[in-house]
C-alpha cells in the first residue's frame, strides 16, 4: 500500500514536471514575443515622428506653392484688366487673341506643375 501510494506521487511529480517544462516553453515564447513586439513599436513610433515632420514640410512646401499659384492669378488678372482696359502695347489690344492664349497655356501649365507637385508629396509621403 505505502508503494502504492509513493508511486502514485512520484507519476504525479513526473506529471508537475511536464507541465512546468510546457509553462516554462510557453513563458519563454511570450517573452520571446514581447521582446520583439516592444522592437516593433519602438520602429513604428520613429516612423510616425518622421511621417509627422514630413507632413509638416510638405504643408509648409504645399502652402508656399498655393500662394505662389495665387499670386499668379492676380498677376494673370491684373494682365487681363490691362489688355481690356486698352493698357500696354498696341499689338495685344489690336489682337488680344494671342495673348489670350499665351495666358490661358501658361495657367494650364502652372496648374500641371501644381498637381504634379501635389502627387509627387503625395507619393514621397505614402512612399
Amino acid at each position: 500500500m505505502e508503494d502504492d501510494r509513493v508511486a502514485i506521487l512520484e507519476a504525479q511529480l513526473s506529471q508537475a514536471k511536464l507541465i512546468a517544462e510546457e509553462a516554462d516553453k510557453k513563458y519563454e515564447e511570450v517573452a520571446r514575443k514581447l521582446v520583439l513586439m516592444e522592437q516593433d513599436l519602438e520602429r513604428s513610433e520613429e516612423k510616425v515622428e518622421m511621417n509627422e515632420s514630413k507632413i509638416v514640410e510638405l504643408e509648409e512646401e504645399l502652402r508656399v506653392v498655393g500662394n505662389n499659384l495665387k499670386s499668379l492669378e492676380v498677376s494673370e488678372e491684373k494682365v487681363w484688366q490691362g489688355v481690356w482696359s486698352g493698357e500696354g502695347n498696341a499689338g495685344s489690344v489690336a489682337n488680344p487673341v494671342p495673348v489670350y492664349r499665351e495666358r490661358v497655356q501658361t495657367r494650364i501649365r502652372c496648374e500641371n506643375v501644381a498637381v504634379w507637385w501635389q502627387v509627387s508629396c503625395l507619393g514621397r509621403f505614402l512612399g
